[in-house]
């Protein structure tokens, strides 16, 4: 028994430590807590944790919500390059030393909505790492990391696209998680929790 829950350990410990880690820890956790014992789980965690190091924020954005009767939307913008789905961010400018000034600015710049329209629900963030179409200066890997908030805007708010962007469209779950990278999901799942 002891040796099936070791094997158990070093299968979870590869899975979330491996070259193109997704942004999906909370998931595999809640996996194994229904599967293995919480000590294990526990030492598993803590021994990922110790071998990885301190990832370069690249970016930050926010996770735009409306609640309507229907249920909750997300706020997708479609990029002029590439013609990709995309959530509301952008990269940090060197003057700033908060990331969440950051996700602030890159929001209103590419929706219209200011700070004063938008209701954070989480000022903590969650780091999200996903893969870019080619390596750049800034993400020679072509892995970019951005950490994401999350916040609501009312049902009236209209939204003004920057150059950016050719379009926007208000999407719910799961249709919003099938147009992003699949990084994503677990973010558009805790967004749904905290908007209730």
């Amino acid at each position: 028994k002891i040796i099936i829950k070791a094997i158990y350990i070093c299968v979870y410990i590869a899975t979330i430590t491996g070259k193109h880690q997704k942004n999906n820890h909370k998931s595999n956790i809640y996996l194994c807590l229904h599967s293995y014992d919480k000590e294990f789980v526990y030492i598993a965690t803590m021994s990922t944790n110790q071998q990885q190091e301190p990832r370069v924020i690249h970016g930050a954005g926010i996770v735009v919500c409306r609640k309507k009767r229907t249920g909750t939307e997300f706020l997708l913008l479609k990029a002029k390059w590439g013609r990709h789905w995309s959530l509301p961010k952008g990269h940090k400018d060197k003057k700033e030393t908060s990331v969440i000034t950051t996700a602030l600015r890159e929001t209103q710049e590419e929706t219209g909505f200011s700070q004063d329209v938008i209701q954070l629900l989480d000022t903590k963030g969650t780091d999200v790492s996903y893969k870019i179409t080619k390596p750049t200066k800034n993400c020679p890997d072509g892995i970019k990391n951005v950490r994401m908030f999350v916040g609501i805007v009312s049902e009236s708010e209209k939204v003004r696209l920057s150059r950016e962007h050719t379009d926007f469209l208000w999407a719910r779950y799961p249709s919003a998680s099938h147009l992003l990278p699949d990084e994503f999901t677990p973010l558009l799942l805790d967004a749904l929790e905290m908007v209730g």
